[in-house]
């Protein structure tokens, strides 16, 4: 693999290796390939940057690292599209689904678990009340053997 200066032809070696490039980051100055032309397998990626003339490996994954898109959703977080990854922010929202969720209040739920009256474990939703309080650990028993009347 060569660089070609294309006003006066001259070629400066960047590698001896059989390589495709798949990636130019102008911003970096990073050159990224792929070894062997014909066959690609998941990590076989090399980077290349350039330095006082000279062509120079670097670690490819961590030089250029391609972002992840996904989406991102729970139980309390509606669906948005994401890109993960991205320096120096790190994850960043693209897109968001239903922007009109952000003026709407939704009751928190979270999964729980219990045992059944027959022994099994069962699983469920717990959702809890939009605005609630939480009471503080000193007044729950109160609460509870009082029937809510806290002192």
């Amino acid at each position: 693999m060569v660089e070609v200066a294309v006003p006066s032809g001259e070629f400066t070696k960047i590698s001896n290796e059989d390589l495709r490039l798949l990636q130019w980051d102008a911003g970096s100055g990073l050159l990224v390939f792929s070894i062997g032309r014909n066959v690609w397998k998941p990590g076989s990626a090399v980077a290349y940057r350039k330095s006082a003339g000279v062509w120079t490996k670097v670690d490819a994954f961590i030089a250029f690292q391609r972002p992840e898109i996904a989406i991102e959703q729970n139980l309390n977080v509606p669906p948005r599209l994401v890109v993960r990854g991205v320096p120096p922010a790190g994850d960043q929202v693209l897109l968001d689904l239903n922007p009109q969720f952000r003026t709407l209040d939704f009751a928190k739920e979270e999964v729980i678990t219990w045992n059944a009256t027959d022994g099994r474990e069962a699983t469920g939703g717990l959702y809890y009340p939009i605005g609630l309080v939480p009471i503080p650990a000193r007044h729950s028993d109160a609460w509870l053997r009082f029937g809510g009347i806290l002192d």
